[in-house]
């Protein structure tokens, strides 16, 4: 047994990560359906922070306590989560975010 499958082994039956991770990849589907490959491909380093940081932010606490769940933050977590894995798809056909509008810099390992 390898140690993946150990700790899947040993998780409380509550805890699917399989499902999910699977529902991660739904979300980044449903956002690559709305947005695009070439909108994340626009997105600086900065921005990807800031989307993250605002799903994430806004699940745990959107200025009223009382409108906090934890279906609601789970689902602001799968937002994040999936726009991580956008962010590191964009990375990975680009070889980086786009620059900084101050940057002023070509993008490394962009494709002329």
């Amino acid at each position: 047994m390898n140690n993946i499958e150990s700790i899947k082994e040993s998780a409380k039956p509550e805890m699917d990560i399989d499902k999910c991770v699977q529902e991660i990849g739904y979300e980044v589907l449903r956002q690559l359906d709305l947005w695009g490959c070439g909108f994340d491909d626009k997105n600086t380093a900065n921005d990807w922070v800031a989307y993250i940081c605002n799903y994430v932010a806004n699940g745990a606490y959107s200025g009223r306590q009382s409108q906090y769940t934890p279906e609601r933050f789970k689902e602001h977590l799968k937002k994040a989560a999936a726009l991580c894995v956008s962010a590191i798809l964009a990375i990975d056909r680009n070889g980086d975010c786009a620059p900084r509008h101050y940057e002023g810099l070509p993008r490394a390992g962009a494709k002329a």
